[in-house]
C-alpha cells in the first residue's frame, strides 16, 4: 500500500495525531506527511505511505494556499488566538485602502521571521519547546516567496485573506507583520490550507471520517506514478502562468 493519501484536517488534532490514526487504520508502518499544520488549523494534510515517503522533497517545494482570519488590534506572543495577549491597540481602526497598501507592499520575495512558538530547529531544539522554557531568542529571518494575496473580506477587527505561498511561508508571521505595519497590532485567529500545489481540498477525506470509512482509504490513494504527473504538469502550468505575468507587466511599463 503506497501513494499519497489527501486529509481534510480538523481544529484540534495534530498532524502527528493522523499520522498515527491513519497508519493504525489502514495497519501499514511507513508512513509520514508532507507538512505540518498548526492544531487550531483546518485544511489540506498531505500523508505519504510506503514508498510514497520518497516524494516529500517533491511536496514540501510545492507552492500552498490557505485562507486566514486575521483579527487586528491585538498581538500576542505565539502570533495567534492560543498565545498570551502583548498588546492591545486603543481606538485607530484602519481604512480597507491602508490595508490594501499594505498587503500589496508584501507580496513577492521577502524576508519573513518564524514564529517563536514553531517547530523550526534552534541550535537542535525545536522553537517551542524553547520558547514555553522562556528562553530569549530571535529566530533567524529567511526567505519567502508570496506570490499572491487577495483581501477577502474587512470588517474591523476581522479580517479574512487568501494567501499563495512558497516553502517556508507563516501564516502566523504574516498577520504578526501586518498588524506592524498597520500600528495596530495582529494575530491569526483561523487558518485553512486549501491547497499544495495541485493537490485540493476538495479530494480530501474528512479527518473525522478516517476510522469511519478506514475501508474506503485505500481506494483513496493517489498512486505514486500519477502523483509525479500532477506535480510536473502543474509545475509546467505555474511556469506558464509566470512567463504570462512578466510579459504583461512588461507591456505594460512599455505602454
Amino acid at each position: 500500500m503506497e501513494g499519497i493519501l489527501l486529509i481534510n484536517k480538523t481544529e484540534r488534532c495534530t498532524s502527528f495525531d493522523l499520522v498515527k490514526r491513519v497508519k493504525r487504520a489502514l495497519g501499514i508502518k511507513k508512513i509520514g506527511h508532507g507538512g505540518t499544520l498548526d492544531p487550531f488549523a483546518k485544511g489540506l494534510l498531505i500523508l505519504l505511505l510506503g514508498k510514497g515517503t520518497r516524494l516529500f522533497g517533491y511536496i514540501s517545494e510545492l507552492d500552498k494556499s490557505y485562507t486566514g482570519t486575521v483579527i487586528l488590534g491585538v498581538e500576542t506572543d505565539t502570533y495567534d488566538r492560543e498565545g498570551n495577549i502583548l498588546f492591545k491597540n486603543e481606538g485607530f481602526v484602519p481604512l480597507r485602502e491602508e490595508i490594501e497598501e499594505q498587503i500589496s507592499s508584501m507580496m513577492g520575495k521577502v524576508l519573513q521571521s518564524p514564529p517563536k512558538f514553531s517547530a523550526i530547529k534552534i541550535n537542535g531544539k525545536r522553537a517551542y519547546e524553547l520558547a514555553r522554557k522562556g528562553f530569549d531568542f530571535s529566530p533567524k529571518p529567511r526567505e519567502v516567496m508570496i506570490y499572491d494575496i487577495w483581501l477577502m473580506e474587512y470588517k474591523y477587527p476581522y479580517l479574512t485573506l487568501t494567501v499563495k505561498a512558497g516553502k517556508g511561508f507563516y501564516m502566523r508571521s504574516f498577520a504578526h507583520e501586518l498588524g506592524k505595519r498597520l500600528g495596530t497590532g495582529a494575530h491569526l485567529y483561523g487558518l485553512i490550507r486549501n491547497s499544495i500545489g495541485p493537490f485540493t481540498l476538495e479530494d480530501a477525506v474528512d479527518s473525522d471520517q478516517i476510522e469511519v470509512k478506514k475501508e474506503e482509504l485505500p481506494k483513496r490513494l493517489l498512486p505514486l506514478e500519477r502523483v509525479v504527473e500532477m506535480i510536473e504538469e502543474y509545475k509546467n502550468k505555474e511556469e506558464k502562468i509566470g512567463l504570462y505575468k512578466r510579459d504583461q507587466e512588461r507591456d505594460h511599463r512599455e505602454v
